[in-house]
């Protein structure tokens, strides 16, 4: 955090040189529904395609319409994305449940692989990238696109379920501050230079609060305790370009304190600090005819967890010397690493036809995690007695092996327009995971152009997921069980997807289908343990309805809904439907947005001794707003607020501590400048 908000010093004395040197002004509310239509995508072919040929399911946001919204995080965007689902849960704070296509397991959501410019940003431990920092700012991106359903013929492991493709901001000179109703303050830039022929392009951002006060149910007594939420969140991005070379650097840390950790509640013990760093070298370079580029990237991951594990006096008969304390824990997970190296080819025969291939190289390094507890945590589980205990956290258990892993992946893909109104897409791809096996995972897509404006998409793709190191080496857990003897699960997803773009309107209605092999479930095993293990999933089937309409020229409504008529016991967490809609209004120098969105029922299980039972969670509606007012053609002022009516909801729990669900927060006021130079 400090070197962050040092180079937030930095920043703000070069904006005033900046700002008389640089003129550059971008209009955020210009964009209108048809050319948004028309913004290009990439992270489904690797090639430039318009949304309405595009051979996935897909939904794009640009930098205008994140400007509009009131939200500042990847996770909060997503209400607006047919099939995803985020929600809070008892991880800590800031770790959501986020899923597409009511597919999802335990807390890592590493069934989704995302990407930043590229750069593949699921940790080497988990295979998410929602578990370590958890939170990605808006305020930097120029473009997301969410891909529903597989992405493995591309990307292999984890676009199992969906792909986030990420296009952060070139060339722009911004800075905004903040204030919020949670004593909270929000600072953000992004500041673009160029010398000679190198070009810079420096971010960064710092959201710190002090959280909303909440009154749960204690994890380990009938009784009440009295907490809170804060947490500091912090990013930083530096790009570097020369001619056909770039190279980023990414860090991003967070901290929370109080509330729940991993489903446990210690007031001034709970801790979860994260921090992640990467670095990657993009070269662009022609061979033989090919457009190619290499890519070398290095990704390293620390996470460091406090919580407790059992009530006070819970181990008095059983520990040596005699000790009332609870069982407490500190996990650091440190020092896991990636490295990647790519190689990525285009050949373009012609207008019509084009040719895509690649190869991806992968090692990760996962060091054996040792927890520090006041109680031999080794010797309880194995039921080993009298155990030891300390007045401290002084005494080690391995709670994860070490591992090491070599990936090696090949692709290719055939994209060729037959005649005037259908294009093919076929393609494949082949990884090979040491000591795990290999998997195939084939696409195909046609997009049949009914007339101008209207496309019918067929696709049809197979996608895996390896099991992460997380899900195959952890030990000595009282909760969680790891599992060495794993296979990788499969899914095949068929989609029919019809869609419309006119001037004004844009319309999209699809059908899904997937179905699973041996797929990965966390199943209880024992009162409050879960155990990874490969079993049976039924089909997942749903609808998924996009519709936006801009009304002469002020009124622009976007709207997305999600239907399930097929859903998996193993699916009892998601809601089985929902949806979003969002109207925006643009008169002059004011703008004006809210979201309405509304989820169903979802379950969760409940603590019991006995057999597993559920507990259903109530529906809920959520209000955003955000103004937005033009002071001068550089300077904006906005004023936002989240939850708007103050909803009191709850989502599920998945570590099986919590019998009422997961308290989220009230309304939240934010009010801030945001300044362009």
């Amino acid at each position: 955090m400090q070197l962050l908000k040092s180079t937030l010093i930095i920043v703000l004395l070069m904006v005033y040189n900046n700002a008389i040197a640089n003129t550059r002004v971008v209009d955020f509310y210009s964009l209108t529904l048809e050319e948004l239509l028309q913004v290009k995508v990439t992270s489904s072919t690797l090639t430039s395609e318009s949304l309405l040929d595009v051979p996935s399911a897909m939904t794009i946001f640009t930098a205008s319409e994140i400007q509009k919204y009131g939200f500042n995080y990847l996770d909060e965007l997503m209400v607006m994305v047919p099939g995803y689902q985020s929600y809070r849960s008892s991880v800590s704070s800031l770790v959501n449940m986020n899923s597409s296509r009511g597919r999802r397991i335990g807390a890592a959501s590493s069934e989704i692989l995302v990407l930043i410019d590229g750069h593949h940003m699921n940790d080497a431990i988990t295979g998410s990238a929602f578990f370590g920092p958890a939170k990605i700012p808006l305020f930097n991106i120029e473009q997301v696109e969410f891909i529903r359903g597989p992405g493995a013929a591309i990307y292999g492991s984890n676009a199992m379920m969906g792909v986030i493709n990420i296009i952060t901001k070139k060339e722009r000179n911004q800075f905004s501050l903040s204030v919020s109703s949670f004593d909270g303050y929000q600072t953000r830039f992004s500041l673009a230079h160029q010398y000679e022929q190198f070009k810079f392009d420096l971010s960064g951002y710092i959201d710190v609060d002090q959280g909303d006060n909440f009154e749960l149910r204690d994890t380990y007594s009938v009784g009440v305790i009295s907490t809170s939420d804060p947490r500091e969140i912090a990013s930083l991005d530096m790009k570097v370009e020369h001619s056909n070379t770039r190279v980023i650097f990414r860090h991003g840390q967070t901290k929370v304190e109080d509330f729940y950790s991993i489903g446990g509640t210690s007031n001034g013990f709970n801790q979860r600090k994260t921090s992640s760093s990467s670095i990657s070298i993009k070269q662009n370079f022609n061979l033989y005819g090919l457009n190619s580029w290499g890519w070398l990237s290095y990704n390293d991951w620390d996470v460091i967890t406090r919580l407790p594990l059992t009530a006070n006096g819970a181990l008095i008969d059983i520990s040596s010397p005699t000790s009332e304390l609870p069982l407490r824990e500190e996990h650091p997970v440190k020092g896991h690493s990636e490295i990647r190296v790519q190689w990525h080819n285009n050949k373009e025969f012609d207008q019509l036809t084009s040719l895509q291939f690649g190869f991806e190289f992968r090692q990760l390094d996962v060091p054996a995690t040792l927890s520090k507890n006041n109680y031999d945590l080794e010797a309880l589980v194995n039921g080993d007695y009298p155990i030891d205990s300390s007045q401290e956290l002084s005494i080690l258990t391995e709670v994860q092996s070490s591992s090491k892993r070599d990936v090696v992946g090949a692709y290719v893909q055939y994209l060729s327009e037959l005649n005037k109104s259908t294009q093919l897409t076929i393609g494949a791809r082949y990884d090979h995971y040491s000591k795990i096996g290999s998997q195939f995972s084939p696409r195909f897509g046609l997009v049949y152009r009914l007339t101008q404006y209207q496309n019918l998409k067929l696709l049809y793709g197979k996608a895996f997921r390896a099991p992460s190191e997380f899900e195959l080496n952890l030990k000595n857990n009282l909760r969680l069980l790891g599992n060495s003897e794993l296979e990788p699960e499969t899914v095949k997803t068929w989609d029919l997807i019809w869609m419309g773009q006119w001037q004004d309107t844009g319309f999209s209605i699809g059908y899904f289908e997937s179905r699973f092999e041996d797929p990965i479930i966390a199943s209880p095993v024992g009162p409050g343990v879960l155990l990874y293990s490969n079993a049976q999933h039924a089909p997942v089937k749903g609808i998924e309805l996009e519709f936006s309409k801009e009304i002469v020229n002020d009124w622009l409504i976007r709207a997305v809904y999600t239907y399930y008529p097929k859903v998996p016991s193993q699916s009892f967490t998601e809601s089985d439907s929902f949806g979003s809609i969002s109207l925006n209004y643009q008169q002059e120098n004011w703008n004006t947005n809210i979201v309405a969105s509304h989820f169903s029922e979802r379950d969760m299980l409940a603590p019991a001794l006995g057999p597993p039972t559920r507990i259903t969670l109530a529906s809920y509606w959520l209000l955003h707003s955000k103004l937005n007012y033009r002071i001068t053609s550089q300077l904006d002022s906005f004023l936002q607020i989240n939850n708007l009516l103050d909803e009191n909801y709850f989502t599920p729990d998945i570590v099986v501590n919590v019998g009422e669900g997961i308290i989220n927060r009230g309304r939240e006021i934010r009010l801030g400048l945001n300044y362009r130079f």
